[in-house]
């Protein structure tokens, strides 16, 4: 669609479930060149541009084909070994499901062929993505599946691509900043090339800019893109007063977890190398991880409050409310055995914000800003960052063994979107939970009804009440997620 008839939905498009129609027009029922004629009968007419969605548009994705998965296995090995049979049953039904959910050219293999072609992964499979990308996770993806299967030679063939990937950050995400001693480091951040309301999100970025001054409004746009791409949006991380979208400064932060994550591709990608027998990039990369952990330790770290940090790079200081990203570092393995005596001091603050004290799970911020990446909302992967942080921490205070009981949670609200059925992170983190734990967690008495503190809202499933033995926060989260 060009820009003259794109222009004419400007005042249409308030009507919040035309904006991704008119954003994705490609995928039409007919030949886009008749599609784009019809568009001059239509004016500033909300009826007729209803009936031109319905009759050249299909049904939101259904452009995407279902698949079969080859490899899929009624009764996988890793759920065979679960003790308890009810969760067992629960993990059975949960495989079952990820056959209804494939979509052809979606996950591994489709990402690594958006890296060959854009040199990087774009938030999206549309053309409007393309200016800003997913947060880094192909290579821990990557690293994933060859632990699964041991094909080196699916190394060989992408580490490239990889590389590729991780140079993307480097060339378009990176800045350098000097710590408090006078060193410089290379440090990364969420800051996409977009300065205007995202195509899919038109409406909202349009009537969220109202309260923005006219000649600040395109660096809103840019951070709220840039929020887009960090995959919090939105969050009071972002927010200058921590609590209203017109204050979002994104392109200001360092976020702690993204350079958690980028410490460690650079680790992965030296042990994809070794294993290749690519010596010359094993040692660049061993020299480049050596640099990401003094960075992540120099600027991160706050030794008042003895845990990791967002940074704000405009005002030189750390945002030390509490967010799950402070286990980041743990999660990823970005810090050496002399570093161990920290995963204590991240669990006292924790202890000390009292985000254990919510019986269904860690929530995303203690402000309560109206944001779904802030409280009451809980998000699965930011549970399973924590509980897989502290088991890989070794610390004996994470990993104790105690019973814990909940209440049925509320299920989480706010965004842009409509909740999808079979949330591929819900499943994934219950999956894994429960195959990683599989002789520690036990069903107790369904039914009980113990609150032990303030609710969080898991964002996507309702579950039933639900007792288990292991870590507090590991119970919790397949309690929230569960649905027996």
């Amino acid at each position: 669609m060009n820009k003259k008839r794109q222009l004419q939905f400007t005042d249409i498009r308030q009507y919040k479930e035309l904006d991704k129609v008119i954003a994705d027009i490609e995928s039409t029922k007919q030949k886009n060149n008749e599609v784009c004629d019809e568009t001059d009968k239509i004016a500033n007419c909300v009826q007729k541009l209803i009936n031109f969605r319905n009759r050249f548009f299909g049904e939101p994705g259904t452009e995407l084909k279902g698949c079969v998965i080859p490899e899929w296995k009624e009764l996988p090995p890793k759920i065979a070994r679960i003790k308890d049979e009810n969760l067992k049953r629960f993990a059975l039904f949960l495989n079952q499901r990820w056959k209804d959910l494939c979509r052809q050219g979606i996950l591994l293999l489709g990402r690594i062929l958006d890296c060959e072609r854009f040199g990087f992964v774009p938030n999206g499979g549309r053309i409007y993505y393309l200016r800003r990308s997913q947060p880094p996770f192909l290579t821990p993806m990557m690293y994933e599946y060859y632990e699964a299967t041991g094909d080196i030679e699916f190394i060989k063939e992408n580490f490239n691509h990889l590389v590729k990937e991780y140079e993307f950050w480097v060339q378009n995400r990176s800045v350098s900043v000097i710590d408090e001693k006078g060193y410089k480091h290379k440090i990364y951040q969420y800051h996409t090339i977009s300065n205007v309301p995202r195509p899919e999100s038109f409406r909202a970025d349009i009537r969220a800019a109202v309260e923005v001054g006219k000649n600040d409004r395109q660096k809103f746009f840019q951070d709220i893109a840039s929020a887009a791409e960090s995959g919090w949006d939105f969050s009071s991380r972002w927010f200058r007063d921590r609590n209203t979208m017109k204050t979002i400064e994104t392109t200001n932060i360092l976020p702690v977890d993204l350079n958690s994550l980028l410490c460690w591709n650079v680790n992965i990608l030296k042990y994809f190398a070794n294993i290749i027998g690519n010596t010359q990039k094993a040692e660049e990369f061993e020299k480049k991880g050596q640099e990401a952990w003094k960075a992540l330790n120099a600027i991160f770290y706050n030794k008042l409050k003895k845990a990791w940090f967002d940074y704000n790079f405009r005002i030189k200081s750390h945002n030390t409310l509490f967010y799950p990203t402070v286990a980041m570092p743990l999660f990823t393995g970005c810090y050496t055995m002399l570093d161990y005596g920290k995963s204590t001091k991240v669990i006292d603050f924790m202890n000390e914000s009292n985000v254990f004290n919510y019986p269904s799970g860690i929530p995303a911020s203690l402000k309560n800003t109206g944001q779904q990446w802030d409280l009451p909302n809980g998000w699965p992967p930011l549970q399973h960052i924590i509980i897989e942080g502290m088991r890989k921490s070794d610390n004996p205070e994470a990993q104790e063994m105690i019973d814990v009981t909940g209440t049925i949670p509320k299920p989480g609200a706010g965004g842009e979107y409509d909740v999808q059925d079979g949330f591929g992170w819900t499943n994934g983190v219950v999956l894994d939970l429960l195959t990683t734990y599989y002789d520690r967690m036990t069903i107790g008495d369904i039914g009980q009804n113990v609150t032990h503190g303030p609710s969080v809202r898991p964002c996507r499933s309702k579950t039933h009440r639900i007792r288990y033995r292991l870590v507090p926060l590991l119970c919790t989260t397949v309690f929230y997620f569960l649905r027996l």
